[in-house]
């Protein structure tokens, strides 16, 4: 027959590793403020970030159009989307973001804006400037297109990394 001190040892052993574990999983499964604030972001801000980039993309896109006339161009460029590109500027600075991460992930949207709004000053420069005309202002504003995309590219690389190193996954565009 055992001891009584054995069953008591024992009991306060099963008592700590209760404990032990509790602890263990709470750690695990509380998050980080970088983990909150990059959700929030993800569900909330992203969203429509996302929106008001693909009607600033459908909008570039109608000027693919080889039957659209220069002055219809101009239109769809200075009445709609650049006023659309502004208005996606002001909404990135009015993001809320407590950490340094959604920060730097704010920025480098700014810059995919930005990169927006030199790819419709550059159609402009090839609509007004016959310098420019023809070929060589189709290949201008293709490569501004293209450096559009690119830029989206690199913004999406950097969400998947930022949320990836807090342990969190990438949602789809």
């Amino acid at each position: 027959m055992l001891s009584r001190d054995f069953y008591t040892s024992l009991r306060v052993i099963i008592v700590l590793s209760m404990c032990i574990g509790a602890g263990v999983a709470y750690n695990r499964c509380k998050t980080t403020p970088e983990q909150d604030d990059l959700a929030h972001f993800v569900a909330n801000s992203l969203p429509r970030l996302r929106m008001a980039d693909r009607e600033i993309s459908e909008q570039l896109a109608r000027l693919n159009d080889v039957k659209l006339k220069p002055s219809d161009a101009r239109a769809i460029v200075t009445n709609d989307v650049m006023p659309r590109v502004v208005k996606l500027r002001h909404t990135l600075a009015e993001q809320p973001h407590a950490t340094r991460e959604v920060d730097e992930l704010l920025k480098a949207y700014g810059g995919v804006a930005d990169r927006e709004a030199e790819a419709c000053r550059t159609i402009l420069r090839a609509i007004d400037d016959p310098k420019i005309a023809g070929v060589d202002g189709v290949k201008l504003v293709r490569g501004e297109f293209e450096a559009v995309e690119r830029a989206h590219k690199a913004w999406d690389d950097q969400l998947a990394r930022t949320l990836a190193t807090h342990g969190l996954t990438k949602t789809t565009r």
